[in-house]
């Protein structure tokens, strides 16, 4: 079976999709299914082997960049991710007011896109 550009649009989706539910999960202290890491090795192995390039770009990491506007408002999480540190890091300078963070919804925390722009380009890591 050949892959078509939707298709890996697809499973990047779904890998994506995936990866978050296993990091909440880990949060969470919560068993993540076997089978489903099974999955997100399969996928990426598949798309490693290919050299195909679609409409979005190249393909990186094995899976194909997916073709949207990056979020204004990110996880601290995804902040820890970018700037390779823990989400502890991220509270504590969320606490300590060197970044600012809104309050989306009841308990959600988020931290503007340009904020972390800002505080990198301060060097106030």
């Amino acid at each position: 079976m050949s892959w078509v550009p939707a298709d890996r649009l697809v499973a990047a989706h779904l890998v994506e999709a995936l990866e978050r539910w296993r990091t909440e999960c880990r949060r969470l202290r919560q068993p993540f299914p076997e089978e489903l890491v099974h999955l997100i090795e399969d996928c990426r192995r598949l798309h490693s082997r290919t050299s195909f390039q679609d409409a979005s770009g190249p393909v990186t990491a094995g899976l194909p960049a997916v073709d949207r506007e990056p979020s204004l408002l990110m996880s601290f999480d995804e902040v820890g991710h970018h700037i390779g540190r823990s989400r502890s890091h991220v509270e504590r300078l969320v606490a300590g007011g060197r970044l600012p963070a809104v309050t989306v919804g009841r308990r959600g925390r988020r931290v503007r896109r340009a904020d972390l722009v800002k505080l990198i380009e301060e060097g106030a890591l």
